[in-house]
């Protein structure tokens, strides 16, 4: 992706909408977050400051992969934060988001990447909405090269699965163009006290054209299903998740790997 040693390479869903039982988050990360991955979705956020919204997350995962490529086989600890306008000043957008990414490695000891987004929605009458965006990711240890890419995406919110197709685009280091589908199903919650229960499961799909892998290597790249079990409280949701990657593509640089790891979302009001 954008490092500089690649052992191998971050909504979306499958070219067969991976079937699924439960929903997914974030966003990048999925999950507004762009290194969750999901770029379509937008964090429920509290109201503060009037029209603007805020909210913060905070990840302990085994690993870190990204578009299926692995920046980090030893365990991670991320933070996403976003300040969202939800006013009509940016009409016809929705919503309009800044988002800063933190990763610490807990290998190297010390904080390797911090990325920066802008993050714009909107929707496309009653059945579909569109997100697009900016995004700038820069390593202050020169862990990787600084890289920057465009983003975008449409979603079928009234189908089932809430299908999304996600590009992104690095015009910079990484030259070359990520396509992905998704999909993701969610259970209805179950109220235990003041607990809300969920159960989610997701899916996605990938096509890589050159991205951060070399055009030789363009092809399919990865599929991966995920499961989420999200606990909310008033505005704070913990989520442990699970998620397999299944390698379609002979480069070294796309691998089978497991993820897994536990996601704190506060909703700041």
């Amino acid at each position: 992706m954008r490092f500089k040693k690649i052992s191998k390479l971050a909504n979306l869903v499958a070219a067969t909408i991976i079937f699924a039982n439960a929903v997914s988050g974030n966003v990048r990360a999925e999950e507004f977050g762009h290194k969750d991955e999901s770029l379509s979705s937008v964090q429920e956020q509290s109201q503060i400051l009037g029209d603007f919204a805020l909210s913060t997350d905070f990840s302990w995962l085994n690993n870190y992969v990204f578009y299926g490529l692995t920046y980090d086989k030893k365990p991670v600890a991320q933070n996403t934060t976003t300040l969202t306008y939800l006013g009509d000043k940016i009409r016809p957008l929705d919503s309009l988001s800044l988002q800063n990414f933190v990763n610490y490695s807990t290998d190297q000891e010390e904080i390797n990447e911090t990325d920066g987004l802008i993050v714009g929605t909107m929707p496309l009458g009653k059945s579909f909405s569109a997100f697009g965006g900016y995004g700038l990711y820069y390593s202050p240890t020169d862990w990787f090269e600084k890289s920057q890419e465009f983003f975008g995406g449409i979603s079928a919110n009234s189908l089932p699965l809430n299908p999304t197709l996600t590009i992104a685009h690095d015009f910079d280091k990484g030259e070359g163009t990520y396509f992905q589908l998704s999909g993701s199903y969610s259970s209805d919650p179950v109220r235990l006290g003041k607990l809300e229960l969920g159960a989610e499961l997701s899916g996605r799909v990938a096509y890589n054209r050159g991205y951060w892998i070399g055009d030789e290597n363009s092809g399919l790249s990865h599929a991966v299903v995920k499961a989420e079990f999200p606990i909310n409280y008033k505005g704070i949701c913990i989520a442990p998740f699970i998620e397999a990657q299944k390698s379609l593509n002979d480069s070294p640089a796309i691998e089978d790997i497991s993820t897994y790891g536990i996601k704190a979302t506060i909703n700041l009001k």
